[in-house]
Formats: C-alpha cells, sequence, structure tokens
C-alpha cells in the first residue's frame, strides 16, 4: 500500500501439448507467494512466504492483496483432500509468520464440494481498517474477523460477485446479476448483466436494493464520502449515494 513492497504468484512446472492441439501440465505444478522489496526500479530481498503443489493441475492458489495497513498479504486457496475441495482464504504477515487460514462451514449433509465456481470464495474485500474481510460463497456472504479465531459468520444470503467496503468499514456494497437465464455451465456463476447494486450494514441486520444497471457494474470502488465510481458497458460512472 506504501508502494515500495511488491507480491505476486509465481507457478513452476512443465507443459505439454496433446495429440489435440491442448496444452496439459506434466508432473508437478508449484505455485508460491512471493514478496519483496522495490528499489530502483528493481525487485530485492524477494521471499517465498508460503508455496502449493499438485499433480498435473495448478494449485488453487490466486488473488493475492495486501491489507491496507500493509500488515497483512490476503490470498485465495483451495484445499484437495479425500472429500472434495475445499476453499479458504490465507492471511500471512508479510515476513511469512502468522499464516491463518479462514474458511466457511460446508453446507449441511456436505463434506467438500466439487470444482466449481459457486462452490469457491468468487468474490472478496478487506475493510479499510484492514481488520475484517467479507466474502461471497455458495450464494451467501461472510465476514470474519483478522484478530478473531471465530469462524466467519454468515450475514446475508446473496451471490454476491463483487463487493466493496464502506469508507468507514461500517456498511457494504454489493453487486448480483438479475439475468433470468441459467448459468452459462453447470455449477458456474451467472455474472451477465443486468446487474443490482445493493448496500448492506456491517452486522447484515439493514439492506436496501440501490439501483439496477442494465449494461452491469465492474470494479466497483467507494473511495471518500457517498460517492462510488463503477464501470458500466464502456463507460465510467460517478454516483453519489443518498440514504
Amino acid at each position: 500500500p506504501e508502494g515500495n513492497r511488491l507480491a505476486w504468484i509465481e507457478e513452476e512446472g512443465k507443459m505439454r501439448k496433446n495429440p489435440a492441439g491442448y496444452f496439459l501440465y506434466e508432473g508437478k505444478v508449484k505455485r508460491s507467494l512471493i514478496a519483496g522489496v522495490l528499489k530502483g526500479g528493481k525487485v530485492v530481498n524477494s521471499k517465498v512466504l508460503y508455496s502449493e503443489e499438485r499433480y498435473e493441475l495448478p494449485p488453487n492458489l490466486d488473488h493475492v492483496r495486501w491489507t491496507p495497513d500493509g500488515q497483512f498479504l490476503i490470498f485465495r486457496s483451495c484445499s484437495l483432500s479425500s472429500n472434495g475441495l475445499m476453499p479458504r482464504l490465507g492471511a500471512i504477515k508479510s515476513d511469512g509468520t502468522g499464516l491463518r487460514w479462514i474458511a466457511p462451514e460446508p453446507p449441511p449433509s456436505r463434506k467438500g464440494f466439487p470444482i466449481h465456481e459457486i462452490f469457491t470464495i468468487y468474490s472478496w474485500a478487506i475493510s479499510p481498517d484492514s481488520r475484517t474481510i467479507v466474502f461471497g460463497f455458495n450464494g451467501d456472504i461472510w465476514l470474519c474477523q483478522l484478530g478473531s479465531k471465530r469462524k466467519p459468520s454468515r450475514i446475508a444470503s446473496y451471490t454476491a460477485i463483487e463487493l466493496c467496503w464502506s469508507p468507514d468499514g461500517e456498511s457494504l456494497l454489493f453487486v448480483v446479476s438479475d439475468r433470468k437465464a441459467p448459468p452459462p455451465a453447470p455449477g458456474s456463476l451467472q455474472r451477465n448483466p443486468p446487474h443490482e447494486l445493493h448496500w448492506l450494514s456491517k452486522d447484515g441486520q439493514k439492506h436496501c436494493l440501490l439501483w439496477r444497471e442494465e449494461k452491469g457494474i465492474r470494479s466497483l470502488q467507494w473511495r471518500k464520502g457517498n460517492d462510488i465510481f463503477y464501470l458500466s458497458g464502456s463507460s465510467l460512472w460517478k454516483a453519489t449515494l443518498k440514504f
């Protein structure tokens, strides 16, 4: 956040071309979360903070973000077991210590999940004070305190394809698809427009539908005051929220 450090996901592995012309992974595939210091336009003192390996498939390790205070890196992951795919977020200090897993509770009578988008953590956001994470999973919105050992709590039942915190960290904006057609593929999310923009209090007790955008809502940002910005179609929009 201060502009002098960088974090990224690096992949190591071999690929081969099958007779049909498609590239496939061969043997072990490794993904690593790496952080380093920017100095003179170069990255120095880089360090591997966390790694995952899988055989003939890339590990589900992606979407790394800094907390606003620069103390933690948050990334998305999935653990594989005999019970299936278990989605989770990882929170690790910038020096590679203090790894904590944030995982939603599986639906009743299910221990694991198929490798479908709806059963991954498909949207998430970090609060401005770096203390709270909100994420979308299995048609619900979940909240987790970074400094607490409590499990994530469900605060609302919406398939939020985008999530955005208010500047004071007391409420959220989220986007849902209002398209009536089924998802593009079984188990995938319906992300296509039209979209609805919703407001939700942090505790989930207050909610309202703000408006609908026929061309969709992407890259939603709430920077300061009640002004928000987002892309709709090919245009950038600014709007002022009035409650």
